[in-house]
């Protein structure tokens, strides 16, 4: 087996497996905590599934470092980008009110757009770039990832028209500032909007 398919079907494991652990992650958490704590079931479910194991399994085929897959130190470009959060989830703080909602709500999406941010424009990012020579390639191939892979409980139509342009968006922003904060900072606040506007 060459190294372009052992890539692949490394490609392949980390999104089944992170998409299954996942699922089976939050019942069983769900399960334990008796169904009192469905957000901490949900977002320790993400933590381990979309950024332990997948980065766990990175590490020991590829030995890389937490900066290889754009996870280093903040700078003003992403400064900015953090800035813009805060602004944004405040304003719809205001204009919606109830802050044990909110406070949900918030808690929530942070979770989901920073695990998916680390699976997808982090560590499947990183394999697709040793896989494919023109960044043109990871763009579309990762989008089509985070489209239709990630999200399969997505119907086709809601993946085609949102989530694939989102997903060619967040990897043009990851190639373009070299980190996962742009990106993680982006889909936190497209996930806001879908919610509150």
């Amino acid at each position: 087996m060459d190294k372009k398919e052992k890539l692949l079907i490394e490609i392949v494991c980390i999104i089944v497996l992170s998409n299954f652990l996942c699922m089976f992650c939050f019942l069983f958490l769900n399960l334990a905590f008796q169904g009192l704590m469905d957000e901490l079931a949900s977002i320790l479910s993400l933590v381990i599934s979309f950024v332990i194991m997948p980065f766990y399994v990175l590490k020991k085929q590829h030995n890389i470092k937490i900066s290889e897959i754009g996870i280093a130190k903040i700078g003003i470009t992403d400064s900015i980008f953090l800035i813009s959060a805060v602004i944004f989830s405040v304003f719809l703080f205001i204009t919606k009110g109830n802050l044990k909602i909110f406070t949900e709500v918030v808690s929530q999406q942070l979770f989901v757009s920073i695990s998916e941010e680390i699976l997808m424009r982090g560590i499947i990012f990183y394999l697709l770039s040793q896989l494919f020579r023109k960044k043109y390639y990871v763009v579309i191939v990762s989008a089509i990832i985070f489209g239709f892979a990630l999200h399969t409980g997505g119907d086709f139509l809601s993946n085609l028209v949102y989530r694939f342009p989102a997903g060619i968006i967040l990897a043009v922003l990851r190639i373009y500032t070299k980190k996962l904060y742009p990106p993680m900072v982006v889909h936190f606040m497209y996930n806001l909007w879908c919610i509150y506007l």
